[in-house]
């Protein structure tokens, strides 16, 4: 992917570029204005040799520079806006004015699966959960705790979300008593949701 320059002697350099490329290639650019570009690139140049040549006057021509750099930028990008809208389906004829299409955006991983999910501790109708985090995947933004009463094994599990967390240490309260139940965990984040944990069963 390409930078835009930061130095006076890039800038022209790049413009430089856009000019020939779309003088080389007409029609695959053919909302890129050249005129005003040319004419910035020489009037920068012609401003950069009277610096050069009149020290004495320097801070005077050195405005002059800076607005004829001001100029020059803002045609500069006009015309590399122009020319990515030229080249929305072919962003590889960019390299042809010395510039290259926008990367495409990181997609963000899901997270991995909670392990060694476990009760620490029990009370009348409390449970004390504890898993270790996702050693795999993209980082986690919270966690989901689900629970059934049939067997996951038996292919008949209904799982319900007891509740979203954002800790990998949680008390849960109100759960049934005397009763066989089930839960798991899994871990999201922008990416999508991870696979699931282990599954604990419980009976308080």
């Amino acid at each position: 992917m390409s930078t835009y320059p930061k130095t006076e002697s890039g800038l022209v350099a790049l413009a430089q570029e856009i000019l020939n490329g779309v003088a080389a290639h007409p029609t695959m650019f053919p909302s890129v204005s050249t005129t005003d570009l040319q004419l910035a690139v020489q009037y920068y140049q012609q401003n950069i040799k009277t610096v050069q040549a009149a020290r004495a006057v320097a801070q005077n021509e050195t405005e002059l520079k800076n607005a004829a750099r001001l100029t020059l930028d803002k045609l500069t990008k006009k015309a590399l806006k122009a020319a990515e809208s030229d080249c929305v389906d072919n962003p590889g004829n960019l390299v042809f004015i010395g510039w290259g299409g926008k990367a495409p955006p990181t997609p963000i991983a899901a997270p991995g699966a909670p392990t060694n999910l476990r009760s620490t501790d029990e009370g009348f109708g409390t449970i004390t959960f504890a898993w270790d985090k996702p050693r795999t995947g993209g980082a986690v933004r919270n966690y989901s705790l689900y629970r059934t009463t049939a067997d996951p094994e038996s292919g008949l599990a209904q799982w319900s979300l007891v509740g979203f967390y954002y800790s990998n240490e949680i008390t849960v309260e109100n759960q049934p008593r005397g009763t066989q139940l089930y839960y798991m965990v899994n871990a999201a984040n922008a990416g999508g949701t991870g696979p699931n944990s282990n599954t604990l069963p419980v009976v308080l």
